[in-house]
């Protein structure tokens, strides 16, 4: 597939740091498509990593996707140790490993900051894309309707993750948000202070659903979290909780080409692109739908919620017009991701 871009060329590096996870996968993919040369990143090269080059090797040929280890994803000095020749950076790992408020969005900070710093320095690098989420945007939240643009930080969000008490329910998806509002501010801090030459952009997805590319076992996010719900395990399933109140959502492959688009596409800078399909779906409606889809099988009983709030749409008028000069297509359905994220429970 040619590349409708000036901006990175054919065999070009890029550096995708997270690549094993859900979204990292399927972008690699995406990359590899076009022609690219992928350096995944990623905290250990191991049980993860060969499954996801031999599929990748095999269906683009030998050497598609290298591979290096960050131990430390805030040392400025990983960074400038594999940049030499890369050309684009695709940021899309997140640090799970604690809930403490303070310590998390310390990480996010330096993490970014070290990133677009060794990146500065680098003059190979023509262009960066940050995975960011709406969670930087706001929370959903009972009893208040939402009136939103991609103008907006999730700032009661970010508070509220430092007043929770780490064994409240909801800890996690607070502790994310703020990471994501940390991220992106300083983010466009830098390029404020810096004005660097390469490219900048932000892709920020609802919840991610759909089959991981990675035939690697292991946990795939919100894309396992949700076959869990739809297979009754719901203990420790932080799923539960993005479901709540209502989610938009979008198909792993639709927002790996909205972040290649970001990369690749000369007309795209400084640009924060919401990545959703409408409209919201409440929990109990998903569990109503399959239901209805497999009457043979039994389901958790619905959740005693109230109503879900009203959420006006944000713009995802950016994404979908790079979907479809990117991939000639338009954003895969609710109904068409749902399916490919269970369809090896059935």
């Amino acid at each position: 597939m040619s590349l409708p871009s000036d901006r990175l060329q054919k065999d070009d590096k890029v550096l995708i740091i997270g690549v094993t996870g859900l979204v990292g996968a399927s972008t690699a993919d995406a990359l590899a498509q076009r022609g690219l040369k992928v350096v995944g990143a990623t905290r250990q090269v191991g049980p993860r990593t060969q499954p996801l080059k031999d599929k990748l090797d095999g269906l683009y040929g030998k050497d598609t996707i290298e591979f290096v280890q960050i131990k430390d994803y805030t040392d400025v000095n990983e960074y400038r140790a594999i940049l030499h020749g890369v050309a684009g950076i695709v940021y899309q790992a997140y640090d799970l490993s604690t809930l403490d408020t303070t310590k998390a969005v310390e990480t996010a900070y330096k993490t970014t900051w070290a990133i677009l710093e060794a990146a500065y320095e680098t003059p190979s690098v023509k262009s960066i894309v940050f995975t960011s989420s709406t969670a930087a945007i706001y929370n959903a939240t009972y009893g208040q309707d939402m009136d939103l643009s991609l103008d907006d930080y999730n700032d009661t969000g970010y508070e509220k993750a430092f007043r929770l008490p780490d064994d409240a329910p909801e800890k996690f998806g607070f502790v994310y948000s703020a990471t994501k509002v940390k991220m992106e501010k300083t983010l466009w801090d830098f390029v404020k202070q810096h004005k660097p030459s390469f490219a900048v952009n932000t892709v920020l997805p609802h919840m991610v659903l759909g089959k991981p590319f990675n035939p690697a076992e292991g946990v795939y996010s919100t894309s396992t979290w949700t076959k869990w719900i739809f297979e009754g395990k719901l203990d420790n399933n932080p799923g539960v909780g993005f479901w709540l109140p209502s989610e938009w959502h979008i198909d792993v492959r639709d927002v790996a080409i909205i972040h290649v688009a970001a990369l690749l596409d000369p007309e795209v800078n400084g640009q924060r692109m919401w990545a959703a399909v409408a409209p919201p779906v409440h929990i109990n409606e998903l569990l109503a739908q399959w239901r209805e889809q497999y009457p043979e099988r039994q389901f958790v009983q619905d959740f005693d919620v109230p109503s879900p709030p009203k959420q006006n749409i944000l713009d995802n008028s950016l994404g979908q017009k790079l979907l479809e000069k990117w991939a000639g297509r338009d954003l895969i359905s609710f109904e068409e991701m749902i399916h490919e994220t269970i369809e090896d429970s059935l």
